[in-house]
């Protein structure tokens, strides 16, 4: 996969699953950490997992099983299409009959 290290902001190429010793070949950065996951608000600095223990370092590596790599896209790696995010949004608030 190819994405972005959330810690020094470089390319780099991921294997999944990312496991709890992975590090970034740029910064050394951990992978496995909560500023690399699916889960967490980097606004709020909170994990949105509900069943998550808490973790004291958002930056270093854990062993948390709800672990989900986020990474993010390449510049210039193709996303979802205009259209396919606005038939998304308007399938999640479609009213319900």
């Amino acid at each position: 996969m190819e994405t972005h290290c959330a810690a020094c902001g470089k390319p780099i190429t991921v294997d999944l699953p990312v496991g709890r010793r992975d590090e970034c070949r740029h910064c050394a950065g951990d992978l496995h950490a909560c500023i690399q996951c699916a889960s967490f608000d980097a606004r709020g600095g909170i994990c949105r997992e509900p069943h998550a223990e808490p973790q004291r370092d958002r930056q270093a590596a854990n062993a948390c099983e709800w672990f989900r790599f986020a990474g993010s896209k390449v510049a210039g790696a193709a996303g979802p299409s205009k259209e396919e995010l606005r038939a998304a949004a308007e399938a999640l608030f479609r009213k319900k009959p």
